[in-house]
């Protein structure tokens, strides 16, 4: 008998690990990298960075996941706005449209670069995933995207990082930038490796008018249960020849910040990822934007499209107010001068 279910759950066991292997939208973890970074083949932060869950921790967690008066939501689908992308193309200004959460659209120099494009309705590799997006409808059609010069990627969590996305936008784009070993999950859903630029924290990379820098970020990366930090996360400076860009990415507060300002500041526009986040990890996601010096302008992403942790939407039933670590803002775009 005991063998039975032995053999058994070894055999369902075997199964589910092929089903998974087969399933595009988890990606592929990287193989033989080298890095710095890396230690027994895990990426590292530069400060320790503990992910702490108690047993307390997890008990609440699933008490909130399960609630159905939860307020981590708002109580009706958000409105959005119509984007004209073709309005602002060719102009001799930079304009940045914020288009929930961390994707963001950037035209600049004449080129079009998207920030960790998630346009999909759930940060999930499910379908059936109830997470879904605050608004009902996208403030554009796919179809309506201009061709992309860049897709800058900063890690490869689902709320970054989506396959039905890329499925869908892989073909208008000429050049993806990512972090090392994140080109392994474009290679998986059929992007040339010809069109895959990966770098290091230092590292540069030069396109025409713009210089992309790969730059520290304080996080974590892993689409699966078996591929946890196998991919660097980071943050990115772009410096174009009207511009200076940086883009946080997720992460929590460093002295990296000072250190890119330092390095190539001042930025003209600073995106800086600002919250929803569990107690548990305040040390991989900042819980507050501030404004640096060396950023003339600062806009807060992680915000208004999805659900992505434990804190409430707004701070009390009934408020107005946002809480500072969910849904800052309900602006759908930005732009800069």
């Amino acid at each position: 008998m005991k063998k039975t279910l032995l053999f058994s759950l070894m055999g369902l066991a075997a199964v589910t690990g092929t089903v998974l292997t087969q399933y595009k939208p988890l990606g592929q973890k990287p193989k033989a990298l080298r890095s710095s970074n890396l230690v027994n083949g895990k990426f590292r932060n530069q400060l320790d960075t503990p992910m702490r869950f108690s047993s307390d921790d997890m008990i609440s967690m699933s008490k909130e996941y399960l609630n159905p008066d939860s307020l981590r939501k708002p109580s009706e689908r958000l409105p959005v706005v119509p984007i004209d992308f073709s309005e602002k193309l060719g102009s001799s200004f930079t304009h940045i449209y914020w288009l929930g959460h961390s994707a963001m659209l950037v035209q600049m120099d004449g080129k079009t670069m998207l920030v960790d494009p998630m346009f999909g309705r759930s940060p999930s590799p499910l379908p059936f995933a109830k997470n879904e997006r605050f608004s009902e409808d996208l403030p554009f059609e796919l179809d309506d995207l201009p061709d992309i010069d860049v897709v800058l990627l900063t890690h490869d969590h689902y709320d970054h990082l989506d396959y039905a996305t890329i499925q869908a936008i892989k073909d208008k784009v000429a050049v993806f930038i990512v972090p090392l070993g994140v080109g392994s999950h474009l290679k998986r859903w059929g992007v040339g490796a010809e069109r895959i630029v990966e770098r290091d924290w230092g590292e540069m990379y030069e396109l025409g008018p713009w210089t992309f820098v790969c730059t520290p970020a304080r996080h974590f990366s892993g689409r699966s249960l078996t591929d946890r930090n196998a991919t660097l996360w980071a943050s990115w400076v772009v410096i174009g020849e009207t511009d200076r860009l940086f883009f946080s990415g997720d992460g929590g507060y460093g002295p990296h910040f000072k250190e890119i300002g330092d390095a190539y500041g001042p930025f003209d526009f600073a995106a800086l990822e600002c919250g929803q986040m569990t107690s548990a990890g305040r040390t991989c996601i900042c819980n507050r934007v501030r404004r640096h010096r060396r950023s003339v302008t600062s806009g807060p992403t992680r915000c208004s499209r999805f659900t992505g942790a434990r804190s409430r939407y707004r701070s009390t039933p009934g408020s107005t107010r946002p809480n500072r670590w969910s849904a800052c803002c309900r602006a759908r775009m930005c732009s800069h001068r």
